[in-house]
């Protein structure tokens, strides 16, 4: 079961059950400034985590390419906007130099003239090149003062584009107008890379169709017997770099399946709730309820809102689109002073109705240490994988490093026990990945099991 709060009365229930389903989303608002919701703060994975559920592969944090800059948070400019035919661009400064992916030298563009500097660089992609690149790509650009105004954004540009093609994109491109006030049917719209989903999550088992224990295991549940987690905050789905739309993978196939395995599960109980003794359910609302008399009888100096200010600017400075080893031990230590700091707020609203600053203080616990989880993943992982990137190790490692990270929650040491499983490559081997020539490669699958039942 599980223990909830009424978001108008504050008041703490109980929800009892056999099997509880987790669907929270992803951990945005770690990071604050992200496409995400702003309810999707990775509390619920963050409280799960410390009563001993296992989060494999944290340090994977997607960077979406395209974002309409802002002070509260950063929206989305859907991909839809390159798959139409919108082109990337700052003007160009021949003075400048750039090295491509090839290793070549060239010079960014001609100066005052716009340089669509991705269709320059990835000829055989131009401006559909993976998620990752082209985030990467805006970043180094606004890094070398060419980013639009000399800020850090750069253009993304459909107003060449004729109606009929403008018309697949209307919502997005009437997203930009509202929030910005300018027709991006006429003006190129600025955009800047934002924190956009997280592939690493819950862990949850998924035993194959021909494992022996296959009937003995449950897919989509975490280690924590009867805890199924679904979406966003479980991780199996997209590995180090998820491809997109495959969010609805996660979410539709994970849910689907989630609804096959809950019966099963529930088959094999001995005991129902009811069977149970009160006790468990009383001492566990009592927990809650000293929790949130701690909070709203704090009385110190710090405020959990610029706490959270200087844990997103920490997140999104040292542990997104580039990382390396110096600022993120850095960024573990102040996380902790974070964390302690955390200890001493003290709260303006201390009333019992509609308080959002209570909520938000209660799942800042938790979302300090999913922050660890995800930094000193990102400490340990030395290589470049999918969308973890350090330039002191440039290469994918596969030797070393072909393998999912498992997060647990060690209280006395203050900071996640790190470990790793192998990843299953029965039935498909990596390749490399290449974006420099256009190349079709027709994955081939190995050990297919004779006896599927679907849902697979």
């Amino acid at each position: 079961g599980i223990i909830m709060m009424d978001l108008f009365s504050m008041k703490l229930e109980e929800l009892k059950a056999d099997a509880v389903v987790i669907a929270t989303g992803g951990p945005g608002l770690i990071f604050k400034k992200s496409t995400n919701s702003t309810f999707c703060t990775g509390a619920a994975n963050g409280r799960l985590y410390k009563q001993g559920m296992k989060y494999a592969n944290g340090e994977f944090i997607q960077i979406h390419p395209t974002a309409i800059p802002g002070v509260d948070k950063l929206r989305l400019i859907s991909e839809s906007s390159r798959g139409e035919g919108g082109r990337m661009w700052v003007y160009g400064n021949s003075s400048k130099t750039i090295t491509t992916p090839e290793g070549k030298e060239i010079p960014c563009g001609k100066t005052g003239e716009p340089w669509y500097f991705l269709e320059e660089m990835y000829p055989a992609f131009g401006n559909l090149v993976p998620r990752d690149i082209a985030a990467r790509e805006v970043l180094r650009i606004c890094e070398m003062g060419l980013g639009v105004d000399g800020g850090m954004q750069v253009y993304l540009d459909v107003s060449h584009l004729p109606a009929s093609q403008l018309h697949k994109i209307d919502s997005v491109l009437d997203i930009y107008q509202k929030f910005t006030g300018e027709d991006p049917r006429k003006v190129p719209m600025k955009i800047f890379p934002a924190v956009h989903y997280s592939m690493g999550g819950a862990w949850v088992d998924w035993p194959a169709s021909d494992d022996p224990d296959r009937l003995d295991r449950f897919r989509q549940m975490t280690n924590i017997p009867g805890c199924f987690a679904v979406g966003e905050c479980e991780f199996q789905y997209h590995g180090a770099n998820r491809l997109g739309a495959n969010s609805l993978l996660s979410c539709i196939f994970g849910g689907l399946v989630t609804g096959n395995e809950i019966p099963r599960y529930l088959d094999t109980l001995k005991d129902s709730y009811g069977n149970l003794s009160p006790k468990m359910y009383t001492e566990a609302l009592e927990k809650e309820e000293a929790f949130k008399k701690d909070i709203l009888s704090r009385n110190g100096k710090e405020n959990v809102h610029r706490l959270h200010d200087e844990l997103a600017e920490i997140m999104v400075r040292d542990v997104t689109v580039k990382r390396n080893n110096t600022d993120l031990t850095k960024a573990i230590e102040k996380i902790k002073e974070i964390r302690e700091r955390y200890k001493n707020i003290s709260l303006d609203d201390k009333g019992t109705l509609l308080n959002q600053t209570y909520a938000f203080a209660n799942q800042f616990d938790a979302m300090i240490e999913l922050a660890l989880v995800i930094t000193k993943g990102a400490l340990l992982r030395n290589e470049f994988r999918g969308a973890h990137f350090k330039p002191e190790f440039p290469n994918r490692d596969d030797e070393n490093w072909l393998k999912t990270t498992i997060a647990s929650y060690d209280a006395e040491k203050g900071e996640p026990k790190i470990s790793y499983v192998p990843v299953d490559l029965r039935h498909l081997k990596p390749i490399m990945r290449d974006y420099t020539k256009a190349k079709k490669v027709k994955p081939t699958l190995e050990n297919i099991p004779k006896n599927m039942q679907l849902p697979v």
